[in-house]
């Protein structure tokens, strides 16, 4: 049996679609250890998408360079807070919600909430902090009499 018939079937057989878990997992097992590329090939083919190819560095020794694009998808906290609200449309979510649907970490999470461009969408009653777009938030607090 090659790598690639392995590949599959430890994919099949655990659901797995982390290359390292599945190199481990084949590694441990008899036949020996695969290369991370065909693990990749064979879960793009699996998945149907096109296998991912990792940056190559522009010169030996030196890191490969990422696009802007990419950290700012992965850091750009606000942004993703403002992306969350706007997906919420009429509707509204706890502090909580909010938090996991923009995917901001705990530990910088206060950080961009308490930013002045965000006191209009959120309304604090009792424990709980509510957020929304603007127009919602107005009309809780008019709900609510806070307005």
């Amino acid at each position: 049996m090659d790598d690639r018939q392995r590949v599959k079937q430890y994919i099949e057989r655990t659901g797995s679609q982390s290359p390292e878990r599945i190199r481990a997992g084949l590694y441990n097992g008899k036949g020996g250890p695969v290369r991370t590329t065909v693990i990749r090939e064979v879960l793009a083919e699996v998945s149907g998408l096109d296998a991912p190819t990792p940056p190559s560095p522009s010169k030996p020794g030196k890191a490969a360079a990422r696009a802007m694009a990419q950290f700012r998808a992965e850091h750009d906290y606000a942004l993703k807070l403002r992306r969350a609200i706007t997906a919420l449309d009429d509707g509204y979510a706890t502090e909580q919600e909010i938090k996991d649907a923009a995917g901001v970490p705990n530990h910088v999470w206060r950080r961009y909430a308490e930013l002045p461009e965000f006191v209009e969408n959120r309304l604090k009653m009792r424990d709980v902090t509510y957020w929304a777009p603007a127009k919602i938030i107005r009309q809780m607090k008019e709900i609510v009499g806070a307005a």
